[in-house]
């Protein structure tokens, strides 16, 4: 009798200890250190088919244990769309950046996405994406203001290393803001945002702001023209808090 009920405790503790291990392997361990995802912006102003709605997501260590500063492994999906990472482990304080591109069948309604960290424990963060029926194409405007921007940076920042050959990519941004319009560019190093008052001079200033890729989650640096034509010189400004969506 003895020796049965013995054998029925230690059959106990064994599944025991079988369910606490496989929940610490699930959960990264009791001891992992706690972090959170963050994910900018958390809603976009609204997007169209096509369009690449790059979301940026950085890491935050929330307390001390075991992988503390150590890189966060990044995810995401979203219903509707396609989904790309550019940098898929990041440190705290670096960031990631998240390319959502909408489908067709998502006009009229909202995209959800969802951000997952891994680094033994899991964390999740969501952003959302309205999509609107509009065009995708790049404004003729556009890439003429860019690259008057980019001979006055050559010549008189050259330590931001953008020149006439840096190559680029671009992307509708906020498609729907007409008076004044917007769009994105994206070098290996700098994102460009692009965007000019549609009026007649004086009054079509012309600004750009420029954000470090996988380093800032804003703009650090914003330069505008007071009249895209009559006076091009362009001169520094603030640059804004947030990141235009």
């Amino acid at each position: 009798m003895k020796r049965k009920l013995a054998i029925g405790l230690a059959a106990v503790v064994g599944a025991t200890l079988a369910v606490v291990v496989f929940y610490q392997l699930q959960s990264g361990g009791a001891d992992s250190a706690p972090f959170s995802v963050v994910v900018v912006p958390t809603y976009v102003r609204e997007s169209a088919p096509g369009q690449r709605c790059v979301l940026l997501v950085t890491v935050k260590d929330e307390g001390e244990g075991r992988g503390a500063g150590k890189p966060v492994r990044i995810s995401a999906d979203a219903f509707g769309a396609t989904v790309q990472i550019e940098h898929e482990e990041i440190l705290p304080g670096e960031v990631a950046e998240v390319s959502v591109v909408p489908s067709d069948t998502m006009v009229d309604k909202n995209i959800t996405v969802t951000v997952t960290g891994k680094r033994g424990l899991v964390e999740k963060a969501t952003a959302t994406i309205p999509v609107v029926e509009w065009g995708n194409e790049e404004p003729e405007l556009a890439p003429q203001i860019r690259d008057m921007f980019i001979s006055w940076l050559e010549a008189n920042h050259p330590e931001l290393n953008i020149t006439g050959q840096t190559e680029w990519s671009g992307t509708l941004v906020t498609p729907r803001f007409l008076v004044v319009t917007h769009y994105l560019y994206f070098s290996e190093e700098w994102e460009m945002h692009v965007y000019w008052h549609v009026m007649i001079e004086p009054y079509n200033w012309a600004r750009i702001e420029l954000r470090q890729r996988f380093k800032e989650l804003s703009p650090s640096l914003a330069f505008e023209m007071s009249s895209s034509t009559s006076a091009p010189e362009p001169y520094a400004i603030e640059p804004p808090e947030e990141l235009w969506r």
